[in-house]
């Protein structure tokens, strides 16, 4: 197993120092697909061009890290992809970046690519990067989490809706806002460490009535760590930065 990350001192033994052009190494290296070959792609997001960010030769980087990544001739990244126990889920911002696609000929593609059947899923309202590991988590055989909150009740309930009518039990996890009252990725639990028994999260989020619903929906007790660095290895928390192999 090799793991790599960027940007955080404190790691455990078993994570490399990656340089790369860009913080967002979730995004631009490849995923695994179904049948277990590394497969990458064409890293050229709009919204990458919309925060100023360059573009860069990829595949320089995975010929340095990875063997034998074969390379879709899609538009994409990592983050717009979450394999479950019998599907794929995909961004619908893969299909709008590749809108000279016709969607079906993509969705075939995309399942002969990955192994295992298509659901295409909308993206947060107002997420520039359409990602969706932010929002879903894989919490066991066919089963699922998701954050709860008012604001995007329509958007997570349809969400929800569309997991369970192909048979995924949904449970939904607890989230807050920060001090500007927006949607604070320090504060939404489905970024978290575990192993059997507990759930490794920050300090600074003692003291939260949120810890006491994810410990109740996790059915595990929480533990606080100072150095969560050493805890990510168990997986979770911080996917725009890391990428395992």
């Amino acid at each position: 197993m090799k793991k790599f990350y960027q940007s955080v001192d404190l790691l455990p033994k078993n994570f490399l120092q990656l340089q790369a052009p860009s913080i967002w190494i979730r995004d631009f290296m490849p995923i695994t697909s179904s049948r277990k070959e590394l497969v990458g792609f064409y890293y050229k997001c709009e919204y990458l061009s919309d925060f100023g960010e360059p573009s860069f030769d990829v595949e320089c980087i995975w010929a340095q890290y990875c063997n034998k990544v074969h390379h879709a001739r899609i538009i994409a990244d990592g983050a717009h992809f979450m394999e479950l126990d019998r599907h794929w889920l995909v961004s619908e911002s893969v299909a709008r970046e590749n809108s000279h696609l016709l969607k079906s000929d993509l969705s075939k593609y995309l399942e002969n690519l990955l192994g295992k059947n298509i659901l295409w899923m909308e993206p947060m309202p107002g997420d520039p990067f359409g990602h969706l590991d932010g929002i879903i988590a894989v919490m066991g055989v066919n089963r699922l989490g998701i954050y709860s909150n008012d604001y995007y009740q329509d958007y997570l309930t349809l969400m929800s809706h569309q997991l369970r009518n192909h048979g995924y039990a949904v449970i939904e996890f607890p989230v807050y806002f920060n001090n500007h009252n927006e949607l604070s990725a320090e504060g939404l639990f489905l970024n978290f460490a575990s192993d059997d028994s507990s759930v490794f999260l920050p300090i600074q989020e003692e003291g939260n009535v949120e810890s006491h619903t994810l410990e109740r929906l996790m059915g595990k007790k929480i533990k606080w760590v100072n150095d969560v660095g050493s805890y990510l290895a168990l997986g979770g928390g911080l996917h725009c930065l890391t990428w395992e192999k």
